[in-house]
């Protein structure tokens, strides 16, 4: 049950008459007390480390890193630095962590006038318990790095007499970034890491024993069994080619095939031997397709098929014969493995809900939305494929399949114009907590200057969904840009209306000139003047300058097309370079500002029509006739 109890008001805590003074005129007044298992190595920066990690060797060092992190903040507040102490019984003015009998990630604070003592099951509890006391004190993190670091200086820090209770309203709170140290500089990483557990967040999605190990696993299922593939080709499935005829190809599977079927039964022990899991582990292992299309045709799979097609990819719908398949694997394996559960994305051409097949209650849902509106939330009523959506989520709300959604934080195939998750945010996680979902880990790109504020709204509801957007949105603004809070705020809600009551269906570059227009830009640019001017310190004029970058860009955007679409193909290839430009420049600075993958795609969709249009426009070529917008005809 959600707890969330708070005795005396946050906001008078520093008035208090029974206040803990933890810092008197920039001098330490109180010991950090540290009753509980604690490592003396800091976090692991590299998801796939802590992924690796025993889960209560991560819990002493997160608890290493959030006691020197909340030293570093009160240092950085007051000039003063804590002594730390551990084992020891607390005494005088103190703040003791310690460990209790409450559930996972909750945490109880307790403080008086003597002590501040703050309590959890493990390291991470306590952690996000030290991380609240910040916040209380007026700390926040708006975005990744030191300049989203929000941390007011006094000479005199009190705690305030409180007692609060509060626990997570999803298990699982893990966005991550896909790559590696090539896609990320190690600071980049860091930032991510301790932004994810200032907010309360994980660095880990496997917090819970049935989040889905593996994917996409056809493909790896190829690999790893090659030369049973070659002896059997009738193991991949039957694909159609561009002229009709029929050949046997991955990455995908003849998945209604025997020896498909005792091939993922190998997998699945083999995986158990290699983890050394005992055969009653509770675990879920992936069994879904590999990514993209090319699902079996043969006669087999269409009799055991639906013959339903998908409405939003205009595919033949494949999710009967993924629930077969692990029905199937779950009754020829439950015997051996009483706890196994097994999963897949619901996702792509198997996103619906079965026809054919009662669900196996052991089958685990990963949920994904890619293929519906990437500008919208699941209860805007206005966009079809987002009502299609929900009506494939209602009818799993009613069976007993644990699921976890794994969304994205950006707008796939664009990432450098403005863009706002709020309402997607702020309706969405409230609904999917209604629906059951036990956790969200969602693949996020980088792009603090277009997604900071859909990041910080994510955050924050992970753990709370009964906060509103609005609000939400308030605070960031409040902490992030100081008195520019207003102006800030205007912007942020103008995007997130536009893009809302747009009722645009596709995301990437093409919908934006629907969208948007310069008068827009216009008024946009009002709203950022109007903060600079009143920014008082160089941390918020700097957090102003990472905002306008992307509305920089969807100017230059703007003019580019509309250079292009009048047939002014050297203007539009200035223009192109200048934004690919500008981009590179955030880029270079390894800073999480622009995202690579936004540049990519800008590259991508728009490079080659770019530079064969300036050619063929130019000497020894020439434009004979622009072609308007509307143009007779007549049928010959």
């Amino acid at each position: 049950m959600k707890k969330q109890l708070t005795i005396l008001a946050a906001g008078v805590l520093a008035l208090s008459a029974s206040a803990l003074t933890i810092v008197k005129d920039g001098k330490s007044a109180a010991t950090i007390y540290v009753n509980a298992p604690i490592s003396d190595k800091t976090i692991p920066i590299v998801g796939s480390t802590a992924d690796k990690m025993a889960e209560d060797e991560l819990a002493k060092r997160v608890l290493r890193t959030a006691v020197d992190d909340f030293n570093y903040h009160i240092k950085k507040m007051s000039g003063a630095k804590l002594p730390v102490v551990c084992n020891t019984k607390p005494a005088g003015n103190a703040i003791s962590l310690e460990i209790s009998k409450a559930e996972k990630d909750e945490f109880t604070i307790k403080s008086t006038k003597e002590q501040l003592v703050i309590s959890g099951r493990d390291g991470f509890a306590i952690a996000y318990g030290l991380y609240e006391v910040l916040s209380r004190l007026g700390c926040d993190w708006v975005f990744p790095g030191p300049t989203g670091e929000v941390i007011p200086r006094k000479s005199t820090v009190t705690t305030g007499s409180y007692t609060v209770t509060s626990e997570p309203d999803f298990v699982v709170r893990c966005p991550w970034y896909p790559g590696n140290t090539k896609k990320h500089s190690t600071a980049e990483l860091k930032n991510f890491a301790m932004w994810k557990l200032r907010n309360k967040m994980q660095l880990t999605r496997y917090n819970h024993p049935l989040v889905m190990i593996g994917g996409h696993v056809s493909s790896a299922l190829i690999r790893k069994y090659q030369k049973l593939f070659a002896k059997n080709p009738d193991m991949y499935a039957l694909v159609r080619n561009i002229d009709g005829s029929f050949v046997r190809r991955g990455p995908q599977l003849e998945t209604t095939n025997p020896k498909v079927i005792a091939m993922i039964e190998d997998y699945i022990r083999a995986m158990f031997k290699k983890n050394k899991w005992p055969n009653d582990k509770k675990v879920c292992i992936g069994v879904g397709p590999a990514d993209g299309g090319g699902y079996s045709e043969s006669i087999e799979s269409q009799m055991a098929s639906s013959g339903r097609l998908d409405p939003a990819t205009g595919n033949k719908d494949f999710t009967d014969l993924q629930v077969l398949l692990c029905n199937t694997l779950l009754e020829r394996l439950e015997k051996e493995f009483p706890n196994l559960h097994l999963g897949f994305y619901l996702y792509s051409n198997h996103a619906d809900f079965p026809v054919r097949y009662k669900p196996n209650p052991k089958i685990v849902l990963v949920i994904a939305d890619i293929s519906y509106s990437r500008l919208h939330s699941t209860l805007e009523e206005h966009i079809k494929t987002r009502r299609y959506y929900k009506s494939i989520l209602e009818k799993w709300k009613n069976t007993p399949n644990v699921k976890f959604f794994r969304g994205y934080n950006w707008n796939l195939a664009e990432n450098i114009l403005p863009y706002s998750k709020l309402i997607m945010w702020g309706d969405d996680l409230p609904y999917y907590k209604s629906l059951g979902v036990l956790g969200v880990y969602n693949e996020t790109t980088k792009g603090t200057s277009n997604l900071a504020i859909g990041n910080y709204i994510e955050a924050k509801m992970l753990w709370d969904t009964k906060l509103q957007w609005r609000d939400v949105l308030k605070t960031f603004c409040k902490n992030a840009y100081g008195k520019a809070a207003k102006p800030m705020e205007k912007y942020y809600t103008a995007i997130t209306l536009r893009q809302s009551e747009a009722g645009m269906e596709a995301g990437s570059f093409h919908a934006f000139r629907l969208i948007y227009d310069m008068d827009f830009v216009k008024q946009a640019r009002q709203w950022f003047a109007e903060a600079r001017k009143l920014a008082e310190t160089d941390v918020e004029k700097e957090r102003i300058r990472i905002a306008e970058l992307s509305l920089t860009t969807l100017e230059d955007h703007l003019k580019f097309k509309e250079a292009f679409n009048s047939f002014k193909f050297a203007e539009a290839k200035t223009l192109f370079e200048k934004i690919m430009n500008d981009l590179k420049v955030e880029i270079d600075k390894r800073e999480n500002i622009v995202s690579p993958g936004g540049y990519s795609y800008f590259r991508r969709f728009h490079q080659d029509s770019v530079d064969m249009a300036y050619k063929y426009s130019q000497p020894p070529y020439s434009i004979v006739y622009p072609i308007p917008d509307k143009l007779k005809t007549m049928f010959d």
